[in-house]
Order: C-alpha cells, then structure tokens, then sequence
C-alpha cells in the first residue's frame, strides 16, 4: 500500500490571505456547494499545469529547444512548441483558488523531484521523480462528499486525502503556478514558478522536417526512394551528419532525397540545423562545426504494410460469438458489419448486460489489431469508453445528438467505402469524469510494430456541438480547441511517445473531411490509447462530446 507523507499542511495550499481565520473558513464550507463550477474548473487547471511541468522538464531532460513561444490570444496564457513537434500549455493562474502549491525542486542528484507545500512528496518514503523514465505527474481533486482537496500518483487509481477543505472564490486567495515566461534572452527562455523554483529551456530558430509520414520515424519498403522537403528559419542552414550504413541520401537545395536498402535494415538519419555562418556548403551537402539543434529520424524498412479497413471484403477473422448478444443466446461474428449496433444509443451489443457487455473486435490474419470495451466504473459499457463499429453517416447538423453517436460527419467511411470506428472515451481529472481506462487498440499477437497512419474524421454529434452547442457545451470560440492525443506503449507497458491531433482549433479550422493523422512517431508499439482532452470546460470537466471516427488504419509488418 502507498503511503502519502505531508508536510505542513497548511502550507500545502498558497492562501496568500492575511484575514483567513477560523470563522472566515466555515462561511465558506457552507457556502460550498454554490462554487462547484469554481472549484473543479481550479481543480483542472492546476492537473493541466502540473501536466505541462513534468512535459517542460522532460524536455529539459532531452535536451530539446523551445523552437516557438505564442500567447493565446486570450492573455489566459502561453503555448510552448518544441523542436521535436511537441507543444504545452501553460496558465498564468487566472482563477486559481487554494490550489494545491505543487512544485518542483533539483536534488543534489540533479534530479527534478516533486514537493508540495515546499516540502518533498514522498510516496513509500521515496521522492517522486518529476523527470526521466520513472516520472510521474500528481493529480489533484475534490472529493466530492469531504469537500477536501485529494492527491494521486497512480493516475487517478487512488486517491489521497490532504486533510484541507477547499475554499477560496474565483480570484481571490489564488496565485499563478508559473509566475512568468522570460523570452527575453534570444538563446532561452527562463521559467518561474509561484515558489520562485526557475528552470531555463534552451532556444533554437524553428525548424521542421517535412516527412511524408512524420519527423521522427520514416517508414520505407526495401530499395525505396523518397524526397524530402527541410525548411529552417531565415538565417540557418541545415546538414546531414550521419545516415546509417546501407542508407543513402543526397541533398539538392532544401530538397533531402534517403534510399533505403535492399533488405530490412532499420537505421538512423542524423540532421543538423546551424546559423549559416556557421556552416561551409559543400556540393552535396554541407559540413558544419556541429554548433546548432541536431535532429534525429529513426529509418525503418518494411516489406509489406496492412490496412485495417473495416470492410466486410476485408474480414479474415475466425467467426466468433459476443455471449451476451440476443439476451443471452449470443451474435456469431462473421463480418465487420454484424457489430454495428441498432439503436445507435442504448442498443444491444453496446449496452447489453453492463457485467458482461465484452464487446471487442479482432483484425486477425491481418493488422492482428485487437480492441475490447475497457472495464470503467464496474461495467463494460460503451458510456464508459470504447471503439464501435459504425457505418451511420450524416451531414444533417439536426440529427447531432447522443441518439446518433455513431455516425461521422459525412457521407461514407474514409474513400468512399461503407464501415469505419467511432471512438468515445475520455480522461480530464475531473471527479466527473466516467472514464477510468482509455480505450486502446492492441496486436493481439503482442508483436510490437509501427502503427504508419490512420484517417479521422468528427462525429457528427461533437460537429453540431462545435458549431451550435448545445446543453451541456457551448459553441467553439476563437481560443477553443479540440485535440486527439494517441499514447504508444511498448511490450513493458512503458511509454514509447505521444501523437497530437487537432480536430478543432477555433471555429475557423474544424476537420469536416477524412484527414490523415501519423501515428508513426510512437515508434513500435505494442499497444495504443487514445484520449479526446480540450479546452471546453462546463464546469464538470471536458464538456464536448469526446468523439472520433477512424479508419483505414496502416500497420508496417
């Protein structure tokens, strides 16, 4: 069993309020239940920045650069982009209320641990790491029937009373979590939290690889040729240092041409991006005194790639049976389409018997992709989160309900054909929150391969929310976003990476049409979950409809 060690708790919280005495206290207890709103939407913003604290240290570790730094356009913060395509969010503490005072501190390990109050957070009277392979990221909440603010650091697993009742009204008794962004310094930018704890992130001029399939990985068949486009800021220059043996390459102006072997031989492509003086052009490509960011492709050759399509042509599965179909009698699986429910909401294979509602899918004898329902809140449930089978499509805004949540916005699956997977699930940290496990998607034969691609598309359900609200959400406005977030997991469980898609960026940018989203920077993988997170919030967390379809997924074998 965990045990939590704080220190002084009366330091855990920043209270900053010289009149806060007993009396002052217990108005405010019973006066709780008018700020629900309040207190979870100060709940989620501190999970949010404590979240964007362990990103911004891991790539302190990494030794990544800040390649931009933008202010949203509501002044409510920053946006922080990496030059390994990374981005996040950071608060400027507007709001906050009593918030745990959560921070970070280097050991003379050199080592960034957490503290909270000032004081290490101990779990097992270990510190907890805020950076490398074993760091973690602690959740916050209140507790629902104490009204008392809990702490995690098993995501969300388990939950940790810190004795202190939640208090506070919206700006006042609150402090900013990061005090300031300096971006003053051309080569850094210079991160103060509320505590005074600074940290600095090395700066370099932007810089992107444009790949056909992501700036990480790159897949290839044998012999294969591809052409590149590099872009760098005005100023910069870039140059290959190392490829692999068996990989060539040559360079013609921005233009990086990489041939792969004859046989499967993964490697390595190693770029440098330098100020120009710094480097001496050469004819095919450029030397440099390796002054400036390096970035890394890893190379992969693959014989054959698979396509999970969903369509009934395409099924090569085994026939079997979902038990608790038809009250019991059970549903023999032959085709894709035979796990299309009917009614879209409420309907029997989605919302059968919540003990016993197994319903999965498996691509055998091809992708060997394999998805089950997660067990969320006691129940296997499609309200707990899941990956269904659908072929509803609509463009009709007035049909936009939970009552159609299976269809995509639109009139078919991905290039024209019939069937294709709408996912719902979702984890914000909020107490409101019904998923406990993302849905994932696994090969079942537990090889891990490079999951190339997949095409999304919106629901037409969080399309009418987008565009008209509805209520529970209101309509997207110019800072709002909707973003998919893919987690690669290797054979271990371990985090291989992350993979970000937008499916709302403001009003102006909604993905109404089937787009690609790589899926190659997660390298191989084992296993894939997926999370919908935003910045619409009603008060009870994420409040717009946590949907996506999928389909034509690629795998390299």
């Amino acid at each position: 069993m965990k045990k939590f060690f704080i220190f002084s708790l009366i330091a855990v919280f920043i209270t900053a309020c010289s009149k806060y005495d007993d009396g002052d206290l217990w108005d405010k207890v019973n006066d709780l239940d008018t700020r629900v709103e309040t207190l979870e939407k100060a709940a989620k913003t501190t999970n949010s920045d404590i979240e964007s604290l362990r990103s911004l240290l891991t790539a302190l570790q990494k030794n990544v650069y800040v390649s931009k730094v933008k202010q949203k356009e509501d002044q409510s913060g920053y946006i922080i982009e990496f030059t390994d395509n990374t981005s996040v969010t950071i608060s400027n503490g507007v709001d906050g209320i009593d918030a745990p005072s959560v921070s970070v501190r280097k050991d003379e390990d050199g080592i960034f641990y957490w503290t909270i109050g000032g004081e290490w957070l101990l779990v097992d009277d270990q510190k907890v790491q805020a950076e490398g392979m074993n760091a973690i990221a602690p959740q916050v909440r209140i507790n629902e029937s104490t009204k008392m603010w809990e702490l995690s650091t098993d995501n969300g697993a388990s939950w940790t009373s810190l004795n202190v009742v939640a208090v506070g009204e919206a700006g006042k008794n609150g402090d900013t979590f990061f005090k300031s962004v300096d971006t003053s310094d051309a080569n850094n930018v210079t991160f103060t939290l509320a505590d005074g704890t600074t940290f600095t992130l090395p700066r370099t001029p932007d810089f992107m690889l444009s790949l056909p399939h992501s700036s990480e990985n790159a897949v290839f068949i044998p012999n294969e040729t591809k052409t590149y486009t590099v872009n760098v800021d005005e100023g910069n220059d870039f140059t290959v240092l190392y490829i692999s043996t068996g990989w060539n390459y040559t360079v013609n102006g921005n233009q990086l041409t990489v041939t792969a072997p004859a046989s499967a031989s993964d490697g390595e492509l190693k770029i440098l991006v330098s100020p120009i003086n710094t480097i001496a052009p050469t004819t095919t490509s450029r030397s440099s005194n390796a002054y400036g960011k390096l970035y890394k492709v890893h190379l992969f050759v693959t014989n054959e790639f698979r396509t999970l399509t969903f369509e009934d042509t395409d099924f090569k599965a085994t026939p079997y049976t979902l038990d608790y179909a038809n009250n019991g009698a059970g549903l023999t699986i032959n085709t894709w389409s035979d796990l299309i429910d009917d009614p879209q909401y409420g309907g029997p294979l989605l919302y059968g018997d919540y003990s016993k509602t197994q319903y999965y899918w498996y691509d055998q004898n091809n992708t060997e992709l394999y998805h089950i329902f997660p067990y969320n809140y006691s129940a296997y449930c499609y309200w707990g989160g899941g990956h269904a089978i659908s072929n509803y499509v609509s463009t009709n805004l007035a049909d936009g309900d939970f009552n159609h949540q299976l269809m995509v916005y639109g009139n078919s699956g991905h290039n024209g054909s019939s069937n294709f997977c709408m996912h719902y699930g979702y984890i914000d940290g909020s107490t409101f929150n019904p998923t406990e496990n993302l849905p994932e998607i696994t090969f079942y034969d537990g090889k891990a391969r490079i999951i190339d691609h997949m095409f999304v598309n919106n629901s037409l359900y969080a399309m009418n929310c987008y565009i008209n609200g509805n209520g529970l959400t209101t309509n997207i406005g110019e800072s709002d976003w909707v973003k998919l977030v893919a987690i690669g997991y290797d054979a271990d469980d371990k985090e291989t990476g992350r993979a970000e898609f937008y499916m709302v960026n403001g009003p102006k940018h909604i993905i109404k049409e089937w787009t690609k989203w790589d899926l190659s920077v997660l390298g191989k993988v084992v296993k894939v979950g997926f999370n919908v997170t935003g910045s619409s919030d009603n008060g009870y967390g994420f409040s717009q409809p946590a949907y996506f379809a999928y389909d034509d997924v690629v795998v390299a074998f």
